[in-house]
């Protein structure tokens, strides 16, 4: 799906779309088209990284705009603070955690424009519900639908990918056995 980009001054202050965790993660999706996909990011000092993943199509840059992050790249870790970016070419695992006393204020842009976004609609929908905490997993069966639904745009990488498709298999059976699915 191919969003237009907003064009003009004013139209530049005003996100697409703004998904808001409970939590008070902040996403607000800047441009969002089939050339590159761009979103502005809030988010509090965090107790543990969020998860690694991996963007199998799609290159990202990290800037950061406001904060501390701790990146980890392939396994090296990357202390960056306001002005400083990091590259991560698709295919590269990764994660990262808001590390300090402040919010991070920062900037995605993944290229070739994917739908992440649509992921961050998901994971804030199973915060809301109650079906996921702010810094923990989803549980088998919301774990499995999601990354069914955006295997295209990223890939959990907390397990070799043979264990992640039995994980999936696994998760999508049960979801189907009891009805789950995703909001």
């Amino acid at each position: 799906m191919t969003s237009p980009l907003l064009a003009g001054p004013a139209a530049a202050d005003r996100p697409l779309e703004t998904i808001v965790f409970p939590s008070g993660r902040l996403h607000e999706v800047v441009a969002a088209d089939d050339d590159h996909l761009v979103i502005q990011l809030t988010v509090a000092p965090m107790e543990r990284p969020n998860t690694p993943h991996v963007h199998d199509t799609s290159d990202e840059v990290f800037e950061v705009l406001g904060g501390h992050v701790l990146f980890t790249l392939a396994g090296v870790a990357h202390h960056l603070a306001a002005g400083d970016s990091i590259v991560i070419p698709h295919g590269a695992v990764h994660f990262w955690q808001v590390v300090g006393d402040r919010d991070l204020t920062a900037r995605v842009t993944l290229t070739p424009g994917c739908r992440l976004h649509l992921l961050l609609r998901d994971l804030a929908a199973l915060e809301v519900a109650g079906r996921v905490k702010d810094g923990e997993k989803p549980g088998l069966r919301d774990f499995a639908l999601l990354q069914r639904r955006h295997r295209h745009d990223v890939r959990f990488a907390t397990m070799p990918r043979p264990v992640l498709r039995m994980v999936v298999c696994a998760g999508l059976a049960l979801a189907a056995v009891t009805g789950r699915r995703l909001l």
